[in-house]
Order: structure tokens, then sequence, then C-alpha cells
């Protein structure tokens, strides 16, 4: 990326993701009529790589915008606790990683896109931590006012590069 896009549009929809954003009629409302200078493809709800696919290339086909795809970062919080004292400090822990971040990883390869791996650098952090489950979580799968700072550091640390 050779410079900072400018925000037109956000369009953030719950439990959507690409199965959602594939359909001609969606992508058109959402997408295409924003005609944004910066697509950014990202999310929990992105776990159909053909889906991702999909978006992608028609975005290609029908807007001259830059892509960005992102591995979602959040899940359930894979980290080992003792369930009798779940604000107790953890140990630190090392993240397996994310079949589908490697696959969103070399389809972005593939079709020639910028790709960050969300979900690498939030469970390296979270496992080097040692802080409690609910430090970084409102729910089991969403990050509370703490987590959303750390991934906009994240997206922060990527644009400054």
């Amino acid at each position: 990326m050779n410079r900072i896009p400018r925000v037109t549009c956000c369009a953030v929809r719950g439990s959507t993701g690409c199965c959602y954003y594939k359909e001609p009629n969606a992508f058109r409302k959402y997408v295409n009529e924003s005609k944004p200078d910066l697509l950014i493809d990202g999310g929990i709800n992105n776990k159909d790589i053909n889906a991702i696919q999909r978006v992608i290339e028609m975005a290609t086909n029908q807007i001259n915008c830059e892509i960005l795809l992102l591995s979602g970062p959040l899940e359930e919080d894979w980290r080992k606790y003792d369930s009798e004292n779940p604000l107790l400090t953890l140990p630190k822990q090392q993240w397996d990683g994310s079949k589908l971040a490697l696959e969103q990883q070399q389809l972005a390869l593939n079709l020639g896109i910028e790709f960050i791996d969300m979900a690498k650098h939030w469970n390296d952090y979270l496992g080097k931590s040692q802080k409690s489950r609910e430090w970084f979580n409102r729910d089991g799968i969403h990050g509370n006012d703490r987590g959303k700072q750390m991934l906009r550091r994240i997206l922060e640390k990527y644009f400054t590069l």
C-alpha cells in the first residue's frame, strides 16, 4: 500500500461476512455503490474461502480499488486457564496457528492483494500477555475496548510501515 486511503464508507454488518456480500445485490448495495479506494475484507465470519475469493474477484472486476484481506483476529479464547479461578494471571502460552488464515494468505498471494494475519498478531500477543480471559474480550468471541485498541494498533502499525 503506497498511500493512505480516503475513507468514504464503512459497511459493517454483524453475522454476514463474504457469504452475504458475494450475493450480487448485497455487493452492489454495500460495496460497489460506495466506490471505495480501499476495500478491507476481514472479520470473524469470513470462514468460507470460496466466498472470500468471489467477493475479491467481484471487487477486482467491478471497482478500481486496492484490496486488503484480513484474517479474523478473534475466536474463542484458546488459552488454558483455571476454570475455578478464571481471573487469575495466566502462564505464557504458544498459539498453534490457524488453518483458515493460511488459506487466506495463500489466496491473497494468488490474487496479488495485500494480506494481514490479524489472528497471528492477536493470538501471539494474547499468549504472551498473561492476562485473564476477560481482559480483552467482552464475551466468548468479541473484543472489549482493550481488545479493540489492540486491533487498532495492529492496523496502525501496518499502515505506518
